[in-house]
């Protein structure tokens, strides 16, 4: 991955690569994270993960309104599965896969 640096001393291209490492849940299901983050996954926005036959689950955190979208990698397919969320008043909602469903906590 490279980033154009603006301004500084020495403008131009700053080299750095960023790996994304996520574990697989028996089901092949896997959490990628928050789609807009540099770190994508975070206990202060993740604090739980469930998991079943066919599908899995996140809690996540944040403020009352705030829109997280969440990325999903599915069994047997390279294209994420994006779930959009709503934070509920509660600061809490839960994404589902593979419904793509959000709901408040």
């Amino acid at each position: 991955y490279q980033r154009r640096v603006h301004g500084g001393a020495n403008p131009g291209l700053a080299d750095f690569q960023v790996f994304n490492l996520s574990p697989v849940e028996p089901n092949g299901w896997a959490l990628l994270g928050e789609a807009s983050k540099w770190v994508r996954v975070s206990g202060a926005r993740f604090s739980s993960v469930d998991s079943w036959s066919d599908g899995m689950s996140v809690v996540l955190s944040g403020s009352a309104g705030e829109v997280v979208t969440v990325l999903f990698a599915p069994p047997d397919s390279t294209t994420a599965v994006a779930v959009e969320c709503v934070i509920g008043s509660s600061g809490r909602a839960v994404a589902a896969v593979p419904s793509r469903a959000c709901r408040t906590a």
